[in-house]
């Protein structure tokens, strides 16, 4: 804004009992800042599935309070060497990093074929997705809620460059490493990429694989740094689309080639040493 703007901000997490819920703000015209509230993990409960809703409210004296909901997660790349066997036994006791909500269909898309079976905002079926590192490489593992046929996919987003040395993401992908993967159904497999080999395993709705480092190597120097990496992932299945980073406000809608609805994957993935 164009003026100081002095209020408070209060957030609100069930089983999240915050230092302070409630902070007060000075803002000088056109400054923006990040403000953070700190758990007290003592008192806090984890919650199962790891879904957090939270809701702040912004107030100022002379002003309209705005108020904002979210489901938050714990985003974290779990320190774990898993057998890559199609059974997801060994992840139970990790957090699952699960989209809440479908990728919709272009407004085009809804207008040339208007009678589609389109799918609601929100469902209850859902991915269920882990991730994990280890010397060899970056896991993911995902138990989807349908059936996969012939030409499903998964896509696996990277990004490992802070955001101050970011560029739009184009030909190659310089600084965004994208694997896309549209394994058969009903089979053990393994595909190879590049030098090293990227391994994915298939067993009726389950998804392992492991991407090796000469793949993202970007991606190994920020987690032996011990810093944060960027991570999102996109399923395709049964005719429906989950992608991780949807519906999030920290998202950015960009567009690729012939895919209008896209999300820059934004979201910030801590990593377990």
């Amino acid at each position: 804004m164009n003026r100081p703007l002095k209020g408070t901000l209060k957030a609100l997490v069930p089983g999240i009992v915050l230092d302070e819920d409630i902070l007060n703000v000075k803002l000088k015209p056109y400054q923006s800042k990040v403000l953070e509230f700190k758990i007290m993990q003592n008192l806090s409960q984890e919650r199962d599935g790891n879904n957090y809703p939270m809701v702040t409210a912004w107030s100022s004296e002379g002003e309209a309070t705005h108020k904002h909901a979210e489901i938050l997660h714990v985003n974290q790349v779990a320190r774990l060497t898993p057998v890559l066997d199609g059974n997801l036994e060994e992840w139970k006791d990790q957090r699952p990093v699960s989209p809440f909500v479908l990728v919709e269909p272009h407004p085009a898309e809804k207008r040339y074929q208007p009678f589609g079976d389109w799918p609601t905002v929100l469902e209850r079926q859902t991915v269920t997705a882990y991730t994990a590192w280890d010397e060899d490489g970056f896991y993911f593992a995902a138990q989807l809620p349908v059936m996969p046929v012939e030409g499903d996919s998964i896509e696996l987003n990277f990004n490992g460059f802070p955001e101050n040395k970011k560029t739009s993401a184009a030909a190659g992908y310089s600084l965004e490493e994208t694997l896309l993967f549209a394994p058969e159904p009903e089979t053990d497999i393994v595909i190879s990429s590049k030098e090293d080999r990227v391994e994915w395993v298939v067993k009726r709705n389950v998804y392992e694989c492991r991407v090796p480092w000469s793949q993202i190597p970007q991606i190994q120097a920020q987690i032996l740094k011990g810093k944060p990496i960027r991570f999102n992932y996109r399923v395709s299945a049964d005719g429906k689309v989950w992608e991780l980073a949807c519906g999030r406000s920290v998202s950015q809608l960009k567009n690729r080639g012939r895919e209008p609805l896209r999300w820059s994957n934004e979201l910030l993935f801590g990593v377990e040493k």
